[in-house]
């Protein structure tokens, strides 16, 4: 989740944010509303906001200067005109910010199936396949794929300055140390197989898309 900052006097600016957000982005949460600077150095003192949504009607009053050293920041200052907060390229920027967000997200989960079913990081197959999880997830939801040798492991592979052949031999091989170092009960339960058996690369990467996607 986004967290944002609005810096304004007027509550109706704030009124028209929070519903502008809410139709076109609901991964962003206004956690502060500033009216003057402040207001807005205490703020600071203990949160660090991603975005800041600035009304130009009170941008006069602060130095800017104040925000240089947050690099992190992303400063959004309202249009001039009131009928929309938000223009086009701003909400390009916004989406920038929470599809990036959204991707380490997703990376995150992925690792965090990955170590719960028993997979090394010691292994160089393991990060192909957290790779592939990610890259597939995004190919598999437009319909583009669900080939791994021929659509997917070319683009790790690439990524990685390695052969096809090399990413696929080493997603199988950290799958074989998943298999005989983990629970039979796990592997049964997690992939709901009807018995004790190993599963393929291409099972591991549709079944933690399917639960990412739960």
């Amino acid at each position: 989740m986004i967290q944002a900052l609005a810096i304004t006097k007027d509550i109706r600016f704030c009124k028209n944010l929070m519903n502008e957000i809410h139709v076109h982005n609901s991964n962003i949460n206004i956690f502060a509303i500033s009216t003057n600077k402040k207001e807005t150095v205490t703020l600071f003192r203990n949160f660090e906001p991603d975005i800041i949504f600035f009304d130009k009607r009170v941008l006069k009053l602060y130095d800017l200067k104040f925000f240089e050293k947050y690099h992190n920041i992303t400063i959004l200052i309202s249009p001039d005109t009131h009928e929309r907060l938000l223009d086009k390229d701003t909400f390009q920027e916004i989406h920038a910010i929470t599809g990036n967000n959204d991707v380490e997200e997703r990376k995150r989960k992925v690792i965090q199936e990955l170590e719960y079913i028993g997979y090394e990081f010691k292994y160089n197959g393991t990060h192909f396949l957290v790779d592939t999880i990610l890259e597939m997830y995004v190919q598999y939801n437009n319909n583009m794929v669900d080939n791994l040798q021929s659509d997917i492991y070319p683009i790790v592979a690439k990524k990685y300055n390695k052969t096809v052949y090399n990413v696929k031999t080493s997603i199988g091989k950290a799958t074989d140390c998943m298999y005989f170092n983990s629970n039979a009960d796990k592997i049964i339960d997690y992939f709901n197989f009807p018995e004790d058996m190993k599963p393929t690369p291409k099972q591991v990467v549709f079944t933690i898309i399917n639960k990412i996607l739960e």
